[in-house]
């Protein structure tokens, strides 16, 4: 099976303290990610994870439902299945 690596990046951020409201806890998970990308180093941890190609088509087929159905069944746009 094919894989294609993808970039996990997990942030510090979240760990709820009485004192902080969760504003606050997104403002600074954003401005990790600002400087993850900037190539800073910070206290984000980026992963690289193997992931699996999918043939959502034959899967589809296999359940044996219509595009729409499918994406309505996962909550997806019809044309996000599209073969």
């Amino acid at each position: 099976m094919k894989t294609k690596p993808v970039t996990v990046v997990e942030t510090s951020v979240f760990s709820r303290r009485a004192d902080k409201t969760l504003g606050d806890d997104l403002i600074e998970a954003m401005q990790e990610a600002a400087a993850y990308v900037r190539g800073e180093q910070g206290k984000t941890v980026a992963h690289i994870v193997e992931v699996p190609d999918v043939d959502v088509g034959a899967i589809r087929k296999a359940m044996r439902l219509s595009r729409a159905k499918f994406a309505s069944r996962f909550g997806l746009d019809a044309r996000a299945v599209q073969d």
